[in-house]
């Protein structure tokens, strides 16, 4: 890119690459001899990209077959279940959710949920090679799609014992203790994070000490504690602030609920302001609909309920 700035070049962009006539054998002979192991999962997702549905079907599937192919020659191993797992885990549910994988669907062995969830877990108590991978995606599926508190807990807890210094497994620990409703022993999770950013543990990022600042502006806000959850926003909004040229989703959502809080206090004039700054930012969860809805009607605190929205 600087050589490119040296020659003249006043702007630079990428697209998705395209593979015309004899450029497509070219790249694939590429990909074999420097990526081998990931030449059918980019030539899948470029031409799922690309529209072209029924070819990416069938590398998907040919790359499954693959799978199942060394899974029935080594049965006794347990880690080669960990692509089997997502793909029938994955394969069931994202269609249902996304309409526009539906087509891929047509062409696809049968995937079903419940044994991809087995096959996962097997490779956690079994697996060698990869079983902190497979808790971890245990972890995201029951806390991102299955919203299954107890499951989520028990995977967190699962890799915070084996990783306690870890402050990606921290911060998530906190964030499914909120979504169970254990709002004191999250608040406990948040305090500890915020401990460790102030105290400069480079461990612990500007992203997840807004992120504590918001649980613990939640679990105030539950309380009725509004100055409290009040304060906690605002931080998050400063350390936001100091991210020029980042996005930081989570400053819209903690203005809106600065707003919230504002309204619960009385403070309807004050409110107004922070749902118009919620409307200048970036939308996320849903955050411009909410501030359009209170700035017609003030927010009551029986009026939501989400512990992570």
């Amino acid at each position: 890119l600087q050589a490119a700035a040296d020659a003249g070049a006043q702007f630079a962009a990428h697209t998705v690459v395209r593979l015309p006539g004899a450029v497509a054998p070219l790249f694939e002979d590429w990909l074999e001899r420097h990526l081998p192991g990931r030449k059918e999962k980019v030539l899948n997702r470029l031409r799922s990209m690309r529209g072209a549905w029924l070819p990416a079907a069938t590398d998907c599937k040919r790359a499954l077959n693959l799978v199942r192919e060394v899974v029935e020659a080594d049965p006794d191993n347990a880690d080669l279940y960990f692509g089997l797992g997502l793909y029938e885990y994955f394969g069931d549910v994202l269609p249902e959710r996304h309409a526009i994988l539906r087509p891929v669907g047509v062409f696809l062995p049968e995937a079903q949920r419940q044994r991809g969830l087995r096959y996962l877990e097997r490779v956690v108590e079994d697996g060698r090679f990869v079983r902190v991978e497979a808790a971890w995606f245990l972890l995201q599926i029951h806390f991102h799609f299955e919203r299954d508190p107890a499951e989520s807990l028990r995977w967190v807890e699962w890799l915070r014992q084996r990783y306690p210094g870890n402050s990606l497994f921290h911060e998530v620990h906190g964030r499914v203790l909120l979504m169970a409703g254990k709002r004191p022993a999250a608040r406990e999770q948040f305090r500890a994070i915020l401990e460790r950013f102030e105290a400069g543990d480079p461990a612990y990022t500007a992203a997840q000490a807004e992120r504590a600042h918001y649980g613990l502006g939640l679990t105030h806000l539950h309380a009725g504690e509004y100055r409290t959850a009040l304060s906690h926003f605002q931080r998050l909004d400063r350390i936001a602030a100091g991210r020029e040229g980042e996005e930081v989703p989570l400053r819209t959502l903690g203005l809106l609920r600065q707003g919230m809080v504002l309204d619960a206090m009385g403070e309807r004039a004050h409110a107004i302001t922070k749902y118009r700054r919620v409307l200048a930012e970036k939308d996320t969860s849903r955050a411009h609909e909410r501030a359009r809805d209170h700035l017609k009607e003030p927010w009551r605190p029986a009026g939501e309920d989400d512990d992570e929205g």
